[in-house]
């Protein structure tokens, strides 16, 4: 599961994406990032697990600018996470940009991302299937792999706003048994 974090914008292009839920924040961005719709951004831990936040459809363009709890900080519903600035005309047009579509990928491919840092598990053990393979279709809600951190493993499971229909995984980046950081692709998938 993903939540989109409430997104509010003044006049004068300054923002704040704001939290969407009570929990305990901790946020997978710095200062500088450039953030679009559907970037993720963070986690809420709501009653003991991680939910990966995402800045909600927009057609903008900002920087982060500060954090503003510390890390994993109790916040309520509203509660200011990250200031951000409207991007000038020189910024990216997307924080996309940087995850263009490696070659050999559709255009219209788009990265799943690792919702934090650990080490990634492509299948439930060793024996078994890997949850995803190059070709599948997927469903909202599919879990696509395991992230250990700390000794606890946390599904990733596939909610990427926009795929209401499924996917189609067209490559698997990640490798089972090796570390991800925050954010990084773990698969790239075309609408179904």
């Amino acid at each position: 599961m993903t939540l989109e974090g409430l997104l509010f914008v003044n006049s004068d292009g300054l923002g704040t994406l704001a939290a969407p839920r009570v929990g305990r924040f901790h946020a997978t961005v710095a200062p500088g990032r450039w953030l679009a719709a559907a970037d993720p951004f963070g986690h809420l831990e709501i009653l003991g697990r991680l939910t990966p936040l995402l800045v909600p459809p927009t057609d903008r363009v900002f920087q982060v600018t500060a954090i503003i709890p510390p890390p994993w900080e109790p916040v309520d519903y509203k509660s200011p996470l990250i200031r951000l600035s409207l991007a000038d005309a020189s910024a990216p047009t997307a924080s996309a940009a940087a995850l263009a579509p490696a070659d050999g990928l559709p255009p219209d491919a788009l990265p799943l991302f690792a919702p934090t840092d650990g080490l990634f598990y492509a299948a439930p053990s060793p024996d078994d299937p890997p949850f995803i393979r190059e070709g599948d279709v997927i469903a909202p809600g599919k879990v696509i792999g395991l992230i250990e951190v700390m000794k606890f493993f946390y599904e990733i499971t596939f909610d990427r706003p926009g795929f209401a229909h499924g996917a189609r995984v067209v490559r698997v980046v990640a490798r089972s048994g090796e570390p991800v950081s925050t954010g990084a692709p773990v698969a790239w998938v075309v609408p179904a």
